[in-house]
C-alpha cells in the first residue's frame, strides 16, 4: 500500500471490520511507521489503526509518538492538526513516557509559530494533564473520577454537597 487512497481505504476497512480481525493491524502499523514520504493518509490511518487495535497494539504507541514528532515539524498545517489529534488519541488510550513526551512537545512549540496550532498543542497538553490527574486520583483510592462541573459531586472540605 503506497498511495494515499490505498492507505485511507485500508484504514477505513480496518475501522469497520478490524475489531473482529485484529491479526493484520500490527503489520499495517509497522508499514506506516516505516514510511519515508509521510502525508495526510499516514497519520489518518495510524490513528484509526491504533484506536481499532486497542490494547493489542499498545507496543506501537511509543513508535507512533516518535513517528509523529519526527514528521510533524515539516508537515503542512492540515497534517499537523491530524498529527495532534493522533497524539490526543494515544494519550487517551495508551500508557506513555510523560517526560519524553513533554520534551518533544517543548521542541515542537519552539518550532511552531502559528497561534492556532499552538492552541491545539495546548489542548494536547491539557489531555496529558487530565490523564495524570486521573491516575493520581486512582492512586489516592478514589475509584470514581468525579466531574468537577457537576454540583452533585463537588467536595468542599470534608462536606459533600448533594
Amino acid at each position: 500500500i503506497n498511495t494515499q487512497s490505498a492507505i485511507m481505504i485500508t484504514a477505513e476497512v480496518c475501522k469497520k471490520i478490524g475489531r473482529n480481525h485484529k491479526s493484520q493491524i500490527p503489520r499495517l502499523i509497522e508499514h506506516i511507521i516505516k514510511t519515508k514520504n509521510v502525508d495526510f493518509a499516514h497519520f489518518y490511518a495510524l490513528r484509526i489503526l491504533l484506536k481499532t487495535g486497542g490494547k493489542n497494539v499498545e507496543e506501537f504507541s511509543k513508535d507512533a509518538i516518535d513517528f509523529v514528532f519526527k514528521n510533524i515539524r515539516s508537515a503542512k498545517e492540515s497534517i499537523i492538526f491530524l498529527a495532534l489529534k493522533l497524539l490526543k488519541s494515544i494519550i487517551k488510550n495508551f500508557e506513555i513516557n510523560i517526560i519524553t513526551f513533554i520534551e518533544n512537545l517543548k521542541k515542537l512549540i519552539k518550532d511552531l509559530k502559528q497561534t492556532y496550532i499552538l492552541n491545539e498543542v495546548s489542548i494536547v497538553v491539557a489531555h496529558l494533564a487530565f490523564k495524570q490527574y486521573q491516575e493520581v486520583e486512582a492512586l489516592l483510592g478514589d475509584n470514581e473520577i468525579k466531574n468537577e462541573w457537576s454540583i452533585n459531586h463537588t467536595k468542599l472540605g470534608k462536606k459533600q454537597i448533594n
